[in-house]
C-alpha cells in the first residue's frame, strides 16, 4: 500500500467521524434549544411581576394591561387600564411568578398561571404577609409582538383548598 493511499484513507475515516459526529450534534440540537411553548408570555408574565417590585402592581398591571380589560375579581365587568393605577391600595406589594402557560395556534392569544404573595405596609411600618393566592391572566399578543393582559384575576389559596374539598365531598364515590 502506497503513502498516498494511507493519507486518502485517514481522510477518509475521518470525514466519515467529522460528518457522524455532524449529523449527532444537529439530530439533538433541538433538544438544547427547545423552549416551553408558551416561552413569550411567561416571559411577559415574569416582566410584568418584576415592573411591579420596580414601580408598584397598579403602574406595572395600567402598564401591562390593554385598554381595557376583565379584572375576574371585580364585581363591574371591563375596567380601563388607566383606572387601574389607582385599584390597588398604598403599601401593597405583590409578588408573582408564572408556573405554566400557553398559547393558541396561531400565537396571538395565551394565559399564564401562577402562585402569589400579598403584602402590606401597616400604618406602624411593619410588613404584613396577607394570605397567598393563585392567579390566571390571560394575554393577546400585540402588533409590535409584545404582549398586554385583557383579563386576570385571583384566587385566595385557602379558599382554593377549602374548594377542593368541598368538591371532594359532594362528589359520589
Amino acid at each position: 500500500m502506497g503513502h498516498s493511499d494511507t493519507k486518502r484513507r485517514k481522510a477518509s475515516t475521518l470525514a466519515r467521524t467529522f460528518g457522524a459526529l455532524t449529523c449527532a450534534t444537529f439530530m439533538t440540537l433541538p433538544a438544547w434549544t427547545q423552549t416551553h411553548p408558551a416561552q413569550g408570555v411567561m416571559d411577559a408574565d415574569r416582566a410584568f411581576a418584576a415592573r411591579a417590585k420596580q414601580v408598584g402592581p397598579g403602574p406595572a398591571f395600567a402598564e401591562y394591561a390593554e385598554s381595557r380589560v376583565l379584572m375576574l375579581n371585580d364585581p363591574e365587568p371591563g375596567t380601563d387600564a388607566g383606572d387601574l393605577a389607582t385599584l390597588f391600595g398604598p403599601g401593597l406589594e405583590i409578588d408573582w411568578a408564572p408556573m405554566d402557560g400557553a398559547v393558541s395556534v396561531d400565537g396571538t392569544l395565551g394565559y399564564t398561571w401562577g402562585k402569589a404573595r400579598y403584602f402590606r405596609q401597616k400604618p406602624d411600618g411593619t410588613r404584613e404577609e396577607l394570605p397567598p393566592s393563585r392567579y390566571v391572566t390571560i394575554w393577546r399578543q400585540q402588533k409590535d409582538g409584545s404582549w398586554k393582559f385583557l383579563a386576570d384575576g385571583g384566587l385566595h389559596a385557602p379558599e382554593a383548598k377549602e374548594f377542593a374539598e368541598k368538591k371532594k365531598a359532594d362528589t359520589p364515590q
